[in-house]
């Protein structure tokens, strides 16, 4: 699979908590597109928000009263889930043209999908190696919930990321899929006006969506598949997948939440607030 490091648009330290808490979710919930790209565009000005140049990766740990999950902060070529997002249930819901919407106004995309992959050992020590340094953000939400952020910058760190992510076979969106639609709405639309100025070269910043990448076990835990198959092992494989499916939703709520949190901003277009 293809994911990347990325410049990235992010709130600075000493106001991520806020930002995460409050500013997201007025960009987000803005009466219309335009009113969020203003917006957006003020937490810039005001130094809320800083443009970081680095192709970096970001590695993001949610604690809860329940369990510790980490993912991935990367962006993911959208060519890669065009087929899965076309027939995805969400793709032609209420959510994904307003989500465009947003997307095309601000130049960018802040709310990113969640994707889960099969557990890699490697992956995980790369992984337990980056979140030995001081972290980038440490804060508590309003539920209690820990968010911990560690920014992979240093070239070789992010080349062993690199190549490990490109080792995995697929990947599947469990969460944010009116996102990724959105998302590719968008990178259809970008594409076309490029191709017809002929400046496209298939490398430009809305070819991909900002994900977060959780291993399968950080999504739904092995007890949970287990308690499902042992209360009903008589259960044929499709009734056992739907229910394990079900399990799923009900344990990706906080993953949910985290997602909305907004610490990182993809931009997309030359400008914000295109």
């Amino acid at each position: 699979m293809k994911a990347l490091p990325f410049p990235c648009i992010r709130p600075v330290p000493e106001r991520a908590a806020e930002f995460a808490s409050t500013s997201h979710a007025a960009l987000r919930d803005a009466g219309a597109a335009h009113d969020a790209a203003e917006r957006l565009r003020s937490f810039i000005e005001n130094g809320t928000l800083v443009e970081d140049k680095n192709l970096a990766y970001y590695i993001y740990e949610i604690t809860d009263a329940a369990r510790s999950r980490t993912g991935i902060v990367a962006v993911c070529a959208v060519d890669e889930y065009e087929s899965s997002l076309t027939e995805h249930q969400e793709f032609a819901s209420r959510e994904a043209l307003p989500t465009f919407e947003l997307i095309k106004a601000l130049g960018c995309q802040n709310d990113p999908v969640c994707l889960a992959y099969p557990d890699q050992p490697v992956l995980d020590m790369i992984i337990a190696a980056a979140k030995t340094s001081t972290p980038l953000y440490s804060f508590l939400d309003e539920t209690g919930t820990r968010h911990k952020v560690w920014e992979v910058v240093r070239r070789d760190a992010v080349d062993a990321l690199r190549a490990m992510l490109a080792t995995i076979p697929h990947t599947r969106v469990f969460d944010g899929g009116a996102s990724a639609a959105g998302a590719m709405i968008a990178a259809r639309d970008m594409r076309a006006a490029a191709q017809k100025l002929g400046t496209y070269s298939g490398k430009e910043p809305f070819n991909f969506f900002l994900s977060i990448l959780f291993p399968e076990s950080h999504v739904i835990s092995s007890d949970c598949k287990r308690n499902v198959a042992e209360n009903e092992p008589d259960v044929n494989a499709s009734s056992t997948s739907e229910k394990i499916a079900s399990a799923e939703s009900t344990e990706s709520d906080s993953l949910t939440s985290s997602r909305g949190i907004g610490l990182f901003v993809h931009r997309i277009a030359k400008k914000i607030g295109a």
